[in-house]
């Protein structure tokens, strides 16, 4: 019997519902003729735990580490991850591969690399992504093949390879600050940010990370808002920025993100504190009103205006201009700013003419840096 596994948060947003939705279409059948093996945590827990008392073939194991994870992958043979939005880059892709499990998914994006063209979700029959994803597993377990080779070379995607394209960029410089407008581990980006961390600090680098923390919950949902607002404006972390770095004095300053809360005046204010400034983009939000939203490369209007970015906002709610507006007003400060910036990193190469056609940086300044594998 054939295995497959998903792991990650069990969310609309990484449209986990669509692996609900393919479960009932197979029991309606009868059941499982697979085993599905799913490692997280989200709002879909409840759904998923009634389908596993309707199949013995589901087994569930709540959040794990990865080494825990590892232990089950002998048992699957394809990797599940039906998400339809447009990423940056997908390390939960490249750790699959790098266990040898295919990955099936959309192939566009940063995922182009890593999808192969059967295992393409957008190439399947059907309209919805649960039909197309019971469709391509249909199709699989009719293959008899052994497991398959993996299509890229996750050596490329190693820590030791990451430090080789990193180190021309950073030349002499020798003290690093990495800021990003929340720093505790919520998300792939703010736990990113301390694996570079290490990475650099194992090579004899003096690395710190600084700023804000974000609250659990509702209040953290809170802070997010209004911090796109609050980042028009942002005296107080400038301030900040600019005391600690009197003391500290960094050669670089890294700007991880600025979005959510820093905007864009302690990336003006950085020109006075350091000798070199990078920025990178990792959020789609540089370049559109919602991201999680964003499909297709082709919805990003270019160059980045006010009309272009309200031509990009499907909602006529006051809320939503609101928030859009303020959204705006911090990108167009920011914008300004961002021809200033030494060196702009981005994780995909299809992002090189996203961020050149929208802000109108050289492509001189742009360097591609993928993710590195965790281990």
């Amino acid at each position: 019997m054939k295995g497959f596994l998903y792991f990650g948060r069990l969310e609309r947003e990484k449209w986990f519902d669509a692996i609900l939705g393919m479960i009932r279409m197979f029991l309606y059948r009868g059941d499982l003729p697979f085993s599905l093996f799913v490692f997280g945590a989200g709002s879909y827990e409840e759904e998923l735990k009634e389908l596993a008392e309707k199949s013995k073939n589901i087994h569930f194991f709540g959040w794990k580490t990865l080494p825990e994870i590892k232990r089950y992958v002998e048992n699957c043979d394809y990797c599940l991850m039906p998400s339809t939005f447009l990423e940056t880059f997908w390390l939960t892709a490249l750790t699959a591969i790098s266990w040898w499990l295919p990955v099936i998914w959309y192939k566009k994006g940063g995922l182009v690399p890593f999808i192969e063209d059967d295992l393409n979700l957008e190439d399947c029959e059907w309209l919805c992504t649960d039909e197309k994803l019971f469709n391509c597993v249909l199709n699989l377990l009719e293959d008899q093949t052994k497991k398959r080779k993996p299509i890229v070379d996750t050596k490329n995607y190693s820590k030791e390879n990451r430090i080789i394209k990193l180190l021309p960029l950073v030349g002499k410089h020798k003290k690093i600050l990495l800021v990003s407008d929340f720093i505790n581990k919520v998300w792939g980006i703010e736990t990113y940010i301390h694996d570079v961390k290490e990475l650099l600090e194992a090579h004899w680098y003096e690395v710190k990370i600084r700023w804000r923390s974000l609250p659990k919950g509702i209040f953290g949902k809170i802070k997010k808002l209004f911090g796109i607002w609050w980042g028009v404006f942002n005296f107080v972390d400038s301030f900040l920025l600019w005391r600690f770095c009197k003391d500290r004095k960094p050669d670089i300053i890294r700007y991880n993100s600025t979005l959510r809360w820093l905007g864009w005046m302690p990336v003006w204010i950085g020109k006075f504190c350091a000798k070199e400034r990078w920025m990178m983009y990792h959020d789609l939000g540089y370049f559109f009103p919602f991201p999680k939203k964003l499909l297709y490369e082709q919805q990003v209007k270019t160059p980045l205006t006010l009309f272009s970015f309200l031509s990009m906002v499907k909602s006529i709610h006051p809320t939503v201009f609101l928030f859009v507006a303020g959204k705006y007003l911090s990108l167009s400060f920011l914008k300004k700013r961002l021809t200033k910036i030494d060196k702009h990193l981005v994780p995909s190469n299809f992002l090189v003419e996203i961020l050149h056609d929208s802000h109108q940086i050289s492509k001189k300044k742009i360097f591609c840096l993928e993710h590195f594998l965790q281990e």
